[in-house]
């Protein structure tokens, strides 16, 4: 961050700009990781009940669990996004930002690997041991974004 901070500011001072001007957006660039939402409708003629996953900027994901096999109960298991987009047959209906500061973003991570731990993945509501992607990305959000709270539970519908 420092360095870009710095060669920010030189190329804007070599250009005529302000150098505390460039040092200060080269540094609000690094203050915050934006993470994004895909949100597959659910479609009951093709008894798919939809599916949520949330990756990071770099295209990552953070959560995306699945069961194994395919279907409403499995194994719980996370999926590229490739994968993603293959199982789920179409791209994602609504793709939503969501803006976290590097602390969040760390906070979001740990959340999402206590999700992909669980065993199991159900549909409908899991139990202690059980996940499934609306569930999951509720969790990893939830205590970062009050907003979230409860929002992506609503995502999963039972064909």
């Amino acid at each position: 961050m420092i360095s870009r901070m710095i060669i920010g500011a030189v190329a804007s001072k070599l250009s005529g700009g302000k150098f505390e001007n460039s040092a200060l957006s080269a540094a609000f660039e690094n203050l915050f990781n934006d993470l994004s939402v895909h949100v597959w409708n659910p479609r009951p003629a093709d008894l798919s009940p939809g599916h949520v996953m949330a990756t990071a900027d770099d295209g990552s994901v953070l959560a995306n669990q699945f069961p194994d096999p395919h279907g409403l109960s499995g194994k719980n298991i996370t999926r590229s996004f490739d994968e993603t987009i293959k199982a789920e047959g179409r791209p994602a209906d609504a793709i939503y930002r969501v803006s976290l500061t590097p602390f969040q973003d760390q906070l979001a991570s740990n959340y999402a690997s206590w999700e992909r731990g669980r065993d199991r993945w159900n549909v409908l509501t899991p139990g202690k041991e059980m996940t499934n992607c609306s569930v999951a990305t509720d969790h990893v959000l939830s205590p970062l974004v009050p907003a979230f709270k409860g929002l992506m539970l609503g995502v999963i519908a039972a064909p």
